[in-house]
């Protein structure tokens, strides 16, 4: 491997670190809760209202 693919290598392993981490930390937070309204998921787990249509959970 040349130089210039060792750089893409670990520059890539870096990305999918970050990314991968910012993905978990961002499930811990969402909540399975539906909204009666819009049947849609993913609000936050201390949410009061849809962030979607914004009606009462």
């Amino acid at each position: 491997m040349n130089n210039n693919g060792s750089v893409v290598f670990f520059f890539f392993i870096g990305f999918l670190t970050i990314v991968s981490g910012a993905g978990i930390r961002n499930r811990e937070n969402v909540d399975q809760q539906i909204c009666p309204h819009c049947m849609r998921e993913g609000h936050d787990t201390n949410a009061d209202k849809c962030k979607f249509c914004g009606n009462k959970l």
